[in-house]
């Protein structure tokens, strides 16, 4: 009978021939001295690493014996001789080893070299790094009875991987346990966004599980399809219980959201991709798609935004990760869409807000919307259709910050009008401190058609809700309205709640004035009075006047245009 590898199976006398000649074969083979171990055979031989025939478990033996820093290449001589089949698990590695399966022949960016489990019994881990400050790099290893790979020391490195597939990245060949796991260890280095990252997928277990630990850092890895989650962590504080983000979704080509963590602080948002969401609706995270940084204020709250050029993700479910600046990465934060939603920062692309007719009312029209301001310094801006002599009443609740409601008659028109040759309306004073009334569109006419539509501002302080009353008069296009946090405040605490009343006819009595009138004439009921407001406190004559305005809101100049109808004022600050 021929013996040779392709014969052998571990009970065989085959095998054990076999193994008999190249013991007796490689016993006077000048051994390997390090520190550069090469594994030129797929076959377990012996202990020894030799010259010509050194094993991966006699390169890692030999490394561990021999003073460190030390590295592991790889030179198997066939195709067919690059999957690994160890007979038991592998020793752990137990001193500082680089071993590095990109220096195969043939290595182009894809991982050849293939570590199977299928051999190694029970209770195996692919690689278990025991002894610190070790890099794995460029191996596919699949098909262990625990986890792929089990981390137990600090400061080690885990780049270019496949976990749980083939060589092609595609066949999924499962551990039975967690693709990593990384056990009462600190500082290890799951991926990087410059090339770095693993393929970590269809594990039994988790992508990744922090059991315990911090410092653990987890970015640009693809990881999905595994039966667990994602990434998961240890319930005793591991990775000191990072905070994921909260991913609100995409708008004009960024991903935005906030995160709540700790305070005055600083974090890397990475943002990823996947075909759908995971099953728990913490997703996972199959192509990184980009980072940025962000800061939490003193309440442990910041805002993202994060640039995904020229990706296509609008049929994709985003996910994002938080990692701290000592390196603690989060779990996967909650699916997002990929679909972009308008941007509504601009009266230009204001959100519609249809009102419907009122079930109780036959002259009342309704509508709502609501909404997140996310980032420091966001605007939202709605628009409803209106017809004169009506008055409407919106108001703004649901507040979790300081939120200021701003309204504005038809800015398009007022914005035509602008364009022509003269404006025959005279606009009076129209100022408003930077808080409350900035301008949102940088080319003048714009910028003017805003401020000379100005009015009615709601300002009131605190998350109590404001309320504008007004009427139309002789407005039958649209009306604007502006939401904005107090000196740029957000939250993703809660979406505000604005809601929309209009009722035709209510001041068909009152006539617009096209010029100012003196502040001295007192408003009646159906009549129309001008005010310049200069401190709350001195308009003894409002009813239910709030306190006195902040410094930061010292005077406000409106136009002909504070307006009494039905009894009810139109302007709270």
């Amino acid at each position: 009978m021929q013996c040779g590898p392709w014969r052998c199976c571990s009970s065989s006398p085959c095998c054990s021939l076999f193994f008999l000649r190249r013991r007796r074969a490689t016993w006077d083979e000048p051994l390997q001295s390090g520190p550069t171990f090469t594994v030129n055979t797929q076959w377990e031989n012996d202990d020894i690493c030799g010259i010509s025939n050194c094993s991966l478990r006699e390169a890692i033996k030999a490394a561990n014996a021999a003073e460190g820093p030390n590295t592991i290449v790889f030179k198997l001589p066939r195709t067919h001789q690059r999957t690994i089949k160890p007979f038991n698990e592998l020793p752990a590695i137990t001193g500082p080893t680089l071993i590095d399966a990109t220096t195969q022949p043939g290595y182009n960016g894809t991982p050849i070299i293939e570590i199977d489990g299928t051999r190694a019994g029970k209770w195996a881990n692919g690689l278990v790094l025991a002894g610190g400050t070790t890099t794995v790099r460029g191996l596919v290893i699949n098909r262990f009875s625990k986890s792929g790979v089990l981390i137990t020391s600090d400061s080690n490195q885990l780049y270019n991987n496949f976990i749980g597939v083939e060589r092609n990245g595609t066949k999924k060949r499962a551990n039975k346990g967690d693709g990593v796991t990384i056990q009462g260890a600190s500082f290890n280095t799951v991926g990087d966004t410059t090339g770095g990252g693993n393929t970590i997928v269809a594990n039994k277990g988790a992508g990744v599980y922090i059991e315990s630990g911090f410092g653990n850092t987890l970015r640009g890895n693809s990881i999905f399809e595994n039966e667990g989650l994602g990434i998961a962590l240890g319930t005793n504080g591991a990775n000191d219980g990072q905070p994921a983000p909260t991913l609100r979704g995409v708008t004009n080509g960024t991903a935005v959201g906030t995160l709540s963590s700790a305070p005055n602080s600083s974090f890397i948002i990475d943002v990823y991709a996947s075909p759908v969401c995971d099953s728990s609706g913490s997703g996972e995270g199959k192509r990184w798609l980009g980072a940025s940084e962000t800061a939490t204020d003193a309440s442990g709250v910041g805002s993202f935004a994060v640039p995904l050029g020229a990706a296509e993700v609008s049929a994709q479910q985003l996910t994002a990760v938080a990692t701290a600046a000592n390196g603690s990465s989060s779990v996967f934060s909650a699916c997002a869409s990929g679909a972009p939603f308008a941007s509504n920062d601009s009266w230009q692309t204001a959100t519609p807000i249809a009102l419907t007719p009122d079930a109780l009312d036959p002259n009342g029209w309704s509508g709502s919307a609501s909404q997140f301001l996310l980032r420091k310094d966001q605007v939202a801006w709605f628009k409803f259709d209106v017809t004169a002599g009506a008055q409407v009443e919106i108001t703004l609740a649901n507040l979790a910050a300081d939120f200021d409601l701003i309204l504005y008659d038809d800015i398009a028109a007022a914005r035509a009008r602008l364009n022509q040759v003269s404006d025959p309306l005279d606009r009076g004073l129209q100022v408003a401190p930077v808080d409350i009334g900035p301008v949102d569109i940088g080319d003048a006419s714009s910028a003017n058609a805003q401020i000379s539509s100005l009015r009615a501002i709601s300002a009131l302080p605190g998350i109590a809700g404001e309320r504008i009353v007004r009427q139309t008069w002789n407005n039958n296009g649209e009306m604007y309205l502006r939401v904005r946090g107090k000196d740029g405040v957000f939250s993703s605490v809660a979406p505000f709640q604005l809601n929309v009343a209009l009722r035709d006819q209510v001041c068909a009595a009152v006539n617009p004035i096209e010029a100012e009138i003196a502040p001295t004439l007192s408003g009646a009921v159906g009549d129309y009075r001008t005010l310049i407001l200069t401190n709350m406190a001195r308009l003894s004559t409002t009813p239910a006047v709030p306190p006195p305005m902040p410094s930061s809101r010292p005077w406000l100049g409106l136009s002909a245009g504070v307006r009494k109808c039905r009894d009810t004022l139109d302007v709270w600050i």
